[in-house]
């Protein structure tokens, strides 16, 4: 208030300087005047007034704009925070954002309806084309306030009864909402441009951010294009139930799968499979991985799951599945694949509750779900038949029956639970459709490996394991991972990552657990980086020389496998792969011991702390594989970091997340 009196004394004095000038000595009166400066007089008293009521609203109009300047900075910053709250799915945090709006505007038009200057606008609006833009800008924002909420509240309701309408037959007011949606972000890209049109007629510079906001809106509508189409059609999805037990690249040996169709939205038919029926109609020759070669002469989507790249792996089952003549003599496509594993069948009967299986004798719960099923398929009565995963064929339709009769507050922990499997890459998706890809990778649910700019990435580590003719024994398989990084004068980065994994089986424990675990282990590392030295792995077994005449290659595999070689000296392979360099060794583990593999490598990236002092590491953890972590890094001589005040910065973990990023800045001592 202070400031606004400031500004008024200031106005009132500059506006009050014309009045005392036309104070003058009384003067004799003048010969009456001719008519036509009669007229010009008698304009000249009826203008005064006029122009002095300009001023009035104008300096007060001042105020207002004052007033509106500091409130956009706020509106902003709540848009911003609404858009972080949509892309997150907190629907209650954007709704608060744009009440938030809603508010400052109404204390804006509040204020200048206090004095009439929005009539005023509206009436002088011929005169000044600026004048009207002010209340038309302030309704936009309402405009754009409103829309947003009816946006919240579609979107609300498509998170809450998505699932349902899927289950429960209704998938056309499915489509229908997705399509009032769309509909809804392109009305509020009209607002969006209106308002940039409106905010340069105020002299208000909000280019940038409409033309960024309005760029967000059309990918959004490319979006929901594209799941409206998906939906509108009959379109197949893969689920594949990957065991971490047998643990691969991708998270697991994927020994079954669901094939589940949606057609017009609604859920068809699902069908459980065990992986080796169509590769069992799979008429190709594909040189499967080296080494697989040893299990394998022949590639298939049982062994697809060997990228720790998840698209790359779905891309790989897809095309075998899509291949087999299962599927491609019923002209049948599948163009999406899910990956879960146990933990996530865990977490739904923990929501659900105990499920009976009578005919097995069973009771299904989350503390017996991974043993009782591992049990059933290794020795049960179904195995003697020749279909030894039945019971998952029995299992699922009854899961996904009682999830279509979740109440409100079963979907609320089922959701809660499937966001932190999301996180911990326990579940990951992945759709042929570009777009819809797209937005799987923004979400963070998508397992790609991670890519950034050198400028803004300095350090990069993720250990993964490939089980290869070990049994079922990652499950009683423990690991932690540590890495000592040093940054030099220089600004080298010098690394020192230790694996350790100990085998929990004993003397009782069932036969698919208690047999070595035969671990093929790539250690992923910053492009170019250079292995120093090595100790405790394994020698590398000989591999198939079996004959692969007339066999496809796959382009991807051959890409990284044609850059293999290995290390003199080092007694460990090296790679190039999603452009990161990764060394690769075998660390065998018998039942009842611990092996220890440690590796020092160079990174090839410098750090001048002259130039650079901002520095972030990056940690991908592999599905499927629970892991200590712990990190500690080095400052160069002289300096400290910021966030430690010390030359140390140490983060340690007993549960690594799917994905960290630690960000460190260097200050001088």
């Amino acid at each position: 208030m202070d400031n606004r009196r400031d500004l008024m004394s200031d106005i009132y004095e500059a506006t009050s300087r014309p009045v005392a000038r036309l104070s003058k000595a009384p003067q004799p009166l003048p010969p009456e005047p001719p008519r036509r400066s009669r007229l010009k007089i008698t304009l000249l008293f009826i203008g005064f007034p006029l122009l002095a009521t300009i001023l009035f609203y104008g300096t007060r109009g001042l105020v207002v704009k004052a007033i509106a300047r500091q409130s956009a900075e706020v509106i902003k910053q709540r848009i911003e925070q609404a858009k972080q709250a949509l892309i997150a799915f907190d629907v209650t945090g954007a709704q608060s954002a744009f009440i938030d709006i809603k508010r400052i505007v109404a204390d804006i038009r509040a204020e200048a309806n206090r004095y009439g200057l929005l009539g005023l606008a509206n009436v002088a609006s011929v005169v000044s084309p600026r004048l009207s833009a002010a209340p038309e800008a302030l309704t936009l924002l309402d405009q754009l306030s409103d829309k947003v909420l009816e946006i919240i509240r579609t979107s609300e309701f498509l998170k809450n009864k998505a699932f349902d309408l899927v289950v429960g037959g209704q998938g056309k007011l499915l489509i229908t909402q997705l399509t009032a949606l769309r509909d809804q972000v392109s009305d509020l890209g009209g607002i969006i441009e209106e308002m940039k049109a409106k905010a340069d007629t105020l002299d208000y510079p909000v280019g940038d951010d409409a033309l960024a906001f309005r760029a967000d809106l059309y990918k959004s509508e490319q979006l929901l294009d594209a799941a409206i189409e998906w939906l509108s059609g009959v379109s197949h999805i893969a689920i594949t139930f990957v065991n971490p037990s047998e643990i691969r690249p991708g998270g697991g040996f994927p020994g079954s799968y669901a094939a589940v169709s949606i057609a017009k939205g609604n859920l068809g038919t699902i069908e459980v499979r065990d992986i080796y029926d169509p590769d069992g109609q799979l008429d190709l020759k594909v040189v499967p991985p080296k080494q697989l070669r040893a299990i394998t002469t022949t590639w298939g989507a049982r062994d697809a799951n060997w990228f720790f790249d998840f698209p790359t792996s779905a891309r790989k089952t897809l095309f075998f599945l899509n291949s087999s003549k299962l599927y491609s003599e019923q002209d049948l496509t599948f163009g999406a694949l899910l990956a879960i594993n146990v933990n996530v069948v865990s977490d739904l009967l923990s929501v659900t509750g105990p499920i009976e299986l009578p005919e097995y004798k069973l009771t299904l719960t989350s503390e017996n779900f991974l043993d009782e099923v591992q049990r059933e398929v290794r020795s049960g009565m179904d195995r003697t038949v020749g279909e030894p995963k039945r019971i998952l064929k029995v299992l699922t339709p009854i899961l996904f029956e009682r999830l279509g009769a979740f109440s409100d507050f079963q979907k609320h922990e089922l959701i809660t639970h499937l966001q932190k499997r999301f996180a911990a890459k326990d579940m990951l998706a992945y759709i042929a459709d570009p777009l819809l890809q797209a937005y799987l990778e923004q979400l963070g649910v998508a397992g790609e490996v991670q890519q950034s700019q050198e400028s803004t990435l300095n350090d990069y580590l993720a250990v993964v394991n490939a089980n290869i003719g070990g049994g079922k024994s990652d499950a009683v398989m423990t690991q932690s991972i540590s890495l000592k990084s040093r940054i030099d004068l220089e600004g080298r980065i010098n690394n020192t990552v230790t694996i350790k994994r100990a085998h929990g089986a004993t003397a009782t424990s069932a036969s698919w657990y208690n047999t070595t675990n035969k671990n093929f282990l790539q250690i992923f590392t910053p492009r170019g980086s250079r292995g120093v030295a090595t100790r405790g792995h394994d020698t590398q077994p000989t591999l198939s020389n079996a004959s692969f005449k007339g066999y496809d290659t796959d382009s991807d595999l051959s890409a990284i496998e044609g850059s293999d070689q290995n290390l003199a000296g080092l007694g460990i392979g090296q790679t190039l792969a999603f452009n990161k360099t990764v060394f690769s060794a075998w660390l065998n583990t018998a039942p009842g011991t611990t092996r220890t593999l440690e590796l020092q490598y160079e990174n090839s990236q410098k750090l001048s702390p002259r130039t650079f002092t901002d520095y972030t590491f990056m940690f991908e953890k592999q599905p499927g594989v629970e892991t200590e972590f712990s990190f500690v890094v080095d400052a160069p001589p002289d300096y400290k970091w910021k966030e430690s005040n010390s030359t140390t910065y140490s983060y340690q973990t007993e549960a690594a997340p799917g994905k960290l990023e630690i960000h460190l800045t260097l200050i001088p001592i």
